[in-house]
């Protein structure tokens, strides 16, 4: 959170693993057993729904 309360951007993850019988449930195609945390494929999934130019992170050149 930035100072004085707003946020830079923000990614809604939970519209990336919500499974189709409530979306309080993960896709079982991306849960990791518990059926509370993503498995390795889930958090490819949410990684892969963050857009990087709303980070502020600069890549760098190195």
């Amino acid at each position: 959170m930035r100072p004085g309360g707003g946020f830079d951007a923000f990614t809604a993850l939970d519209r990336v693993l919500p499974s189709l019988y409530g979306k309080e449930r993960i896709l079982l195609a991306l849960d990791g057993g518990d059926h509370l945390h993503p498995d390795d494929k889930g958090m490819q999934e949410m990684a892969d729904a963050v857009d990087p130019t709303n980070t502020g992170v600069r890549r760098s050149s190195a």
